[in-house]
């Protein structure tokens, strides 16, 4: 009798079997690619947002403490700060336009005004509003601003975000 001798390598099926496996390992890999750059995307405007949301209301809050005065009965979209007369600065101003949704900063030396833009409809973070509301008491015979609560909305993305933060002048501080 003779004997066949058997050919060694894979037959068909075996061969279509590790290429169904190797397509799911392959889709399996790409899926995880996937989820870990969007991952990456959305952290990296979240880290924007709290980047540009935590230097502006730093700003804010420090030029609020050291103030010499509050303008109390200034537009909600405004927050408005009379600083000591030792820096120079007669007036500073923030003040959000709601008709181009920009964030501006108001800066009075000597009677001049400058004008910079913090945040407008083109940057990443956009702003959507500014609320400002103000706790007052009389000190003296002086109505005063004791508190400050300010209000941002912020896009990125296509999702709002609110931030608040409050801060109280301190009057009794020498500068």
């Amino acid at each position: 009798m003779a004997t066949r001798k058997r050919k060694s390598g894979f037959t068909l099926i075996e061969v279509l079997f590790s290429l169904v496996l190797l397509a799911l390992l392959l889709g399996a890999i790409a899926a995880a690619t996937r989820a870990s750059l969007n991952s990456y995307d959305e952290n990296a405007k979240l880290a924007a947002l709290s980047q540009t949301t935590r230097i502006l209301l730093s700003r804010l809050r420090r030029e609020i403490r050291t103030a010499e005065a509050i303008d109390h009965q200034a537009d909600a979209g405004n927050v408005v700060i009379s600083p000591p007369e030792t820096t120079g600065v007669d007036e500073i101003r923030y003040e959000y336009d709601t008709d181009t949704q920009t964030l501006r900063y108001h800066q009075t030396v000597n009677g001049e005004t400058t004008t910079d833009t913090i945040l407008g409809p083109d940057s990443t973070v956009r702003p959507l509003g500014l609320y400002a509301t103000y706790d007052t008491a009389i000190v003296g015979e002086t109505l005063c601003t004791q508190r400050v609560v300010v209000t941002m909305a912020f896009e990125i993305d296509g999702r709002s975000y609110t931030v608040v933060c409050s801060a109280a002048p301190r009057r009794n501080q020498s500068f």
